[in-house]
């Protein structure tokens, strides 16, 4: 991955999600969104092990809908997960898709 491939998938964060994540998360979130076009409206979900915060990290990409939050949520329950959540803001293009993280997900005991 090239720097200018780098900038242009951080253009379309906002400060805002550079302050919720780790250098870690925006490496691994930058590196999967650098691999599609800009204009690919398909869903992006990824996992991978996160020893450290004791489960897994899944991310969750997709163009922005009303509750998109809440439906990723539900189904994380409905596969019997619990998680630690966070939805990052909304990208600066208004007609760009919108990420949502979801992070420290593990099955229930």
């Amino acid at each position: 991955m090239d720097t200018a491939q780098t900038a242009a998938v951080w253009s379309r964060m906002n400060d805002g999600y550079f302050l919720r994540h780790t250098p870690e998360e925006i490496a691994w979130h930058t590196r999967l969104l650098a691999e599609r076009e800009p204009d690919d409206a398909s869903p992006i979900v990824a996992v991978r092990e996160a020893t450290e915060r004791g489960g897994n990290s899944v991310l969750t990409y997709m163009p922005h809908r009303q509750h998109n939050f809440a439906r990723t949520t539900a189904l994380l329950d409905q596969m019997g997960l619990t998680s630690s959540m966070r939805a990052s803001p909304r990208s600066r293009a208004a007609s760009a898709s919108t990420p949502t993280w979801c992070s420290r997900t593990r099955a229930r005991r």
